[in-house]
Order: structure tokens, then sequence, then C-alpha cells
């Protein structure tokens, strides 16, 4: 199970040798916890090695869907980004939220979201800028189901509970000595990509939630920054893509 990832969107730097976690706002936060035995940081492979059009997505596949880090930062409008080590590779996010069922509309892959749902195996691509001073996150995470129509179902069940958590506030990690209060906004479905705008209050940045199916595979992201427009949604599109067609 990948660690917790509240402490690691929009402005906060994961790690660096440190034992806490600092935003960009000076606000002190804990560090989340170490991943035992973390996978090394690889760049994702040519789109040859990726899985054959029509065909189902095995879990191996998964880390072949996720973009380059290159593509990744012209995206964004980074001059470079990096992974996020203690957050990078498999597993779900352990973050939990009040309202229990608005963590997923938060945080990309997140275990309380996906519990139950036959919800096969997980990448999670976490990346931030390398200048700790630029608050550009990015998790890009792909998740297996059994069948084609499985991954469909799970996306189609989540608009509803994203509008629902428009009401108020969310608040992650709750049990924790600094718990962070999040809005989700503009929740829209065009096509089958589900989309919203979420953002932690006092940050420097805000965030696009994009959720969308392609085959088997769950295509769940959070991309960070500034101003980051329809960057979630290119970036999902980008991982379709790489199954044979675009979403």
């Amino acid at each position: 199970m990948v660690a917790a990832a509240a402490v690691a969107v929009v402005g906060f730097t994961a790690g660096h040798g440190d034992s806490h976690t600092t935003a960009s706002g000076g606000v002190h936060v804990p560090a989340p916890p170490v991943k035992s035995a973390p996978p090394a940081p690889t760049a994702a492979p040519t789109p040859n090695s990726a899985p054959s059009a029509g065909s189902l997505v095995d879990d191996s596949a998964l880390p072949t869907l996720v973009p380059r880090i290159a593509q990744v930062s012209r995206v964004m409008g980074s001059a470079a980004m990096e992974p996020i080590d203690k957050l990078n590779g498999p597993g779900m996010f352990a973050d939990k939220a009040n309202p229990a069922e608005c963590a997923g509309a938060i945080l990309p892959a997140a275990a309380t979201t996906y519990s139950g749902s036959g919800a096969r195996s997980t990448y999670v691509q976490a990346l931030h800028d390398q200048d700790p001073s630029t608050p550009i996150t990015v998790f890009n995470a792909v998740t297996t189901f059994m069948t084609e129509s499985a991954a469909a179902a799970f996306v189609n069940q989540q608009p509803s509970t994203w509008q629902g958590c428009q009401a108020g506030p969310i608040v992650l990690d709750p049990d924790k000595d600094k718990p962070l209060t999040w809005t989700i906004r503009n929740v829209a479905q065009r096509d089958n990509m589900l989309s919203a705008n979420t953002s932690l209050g006092g940050a420097p940045a805000t965030c696009q939630r994009v959720m969308t199916a392609k085959r088997n595979v769950v295509i769940d992201v959070t991309a960070c920054s500034g101003n980051p427009g329809d960057s979630g949604v290119a970036l999902a599109s980008m991982i379709a893509e790489r199954m044979g067609q675009p979403a």
C-alpha cells in the first residue's frame, strides 16, 4: 500500500531528507510514512511497449501506461519534474476523509473509494516540480479491473458522489494533528471524462481532478499548479491513447 498522499499535493514537498513536510505557505505538517522497499523511479517505457489495442490490460502493464516525465512537465508548464519517491509506485493511498465518501473526490487512487469495487491492481506516477518553490504536483493513477464494463461502472458511480461533496468542506486525514481542509467545485462530465476543480485552503495552487475508463483500466488523475486549466484532462487523454485510441 502506498503511503498517505494528502501532504504531497498543492505545494507540499515530500521528503528531501527531512522528517516533516512543509507547505510553501509555511504550514508544518507530518511527512507521509515511508513505503517498505519503495521501487526506484523509472521513466515510462516507449509507446511500443504499451498494450496492443483492443486487448484487456494486464496488471504488469500498468507502469507502461503513464506518460514520460518530460511529457508531464510540458503539459504542466514545468521546467523539470521528478518522482515523489515515497508515493510513486504500486498501490493505493491510505488517506481518510470526512465525509468518508469524499476521499476519492480529492485524491486519486484513494483506497477507501476503490474498496469493494473489484479493483485489481494500481500503479501511481507521483511527480512534483524539482524547484520546491514551484507548486506543481501530478498524480497519474491507473487501476485494472477484471472487465471493461467493471471499470466503466466504477467511473459511472463517481459523478453523483463528487457532486454531493461540493456541499461543504472535505477534511483529509481528520485523525491527524494537522488535518487538511479541501473544497471541490465545477464537477462536470464531458463525453466520458469526469472532471472537477479542487483546492486546499491557503495553498498557492489549485488542482484539476479527472477520472475516466479505457478498456479495463480506470484512469485517475490530479494535476495541481497555479493555473491547472485542463492539464488533468490532457494527462488522462495521454494515458488513454497508450491503450490504442483516445478516450
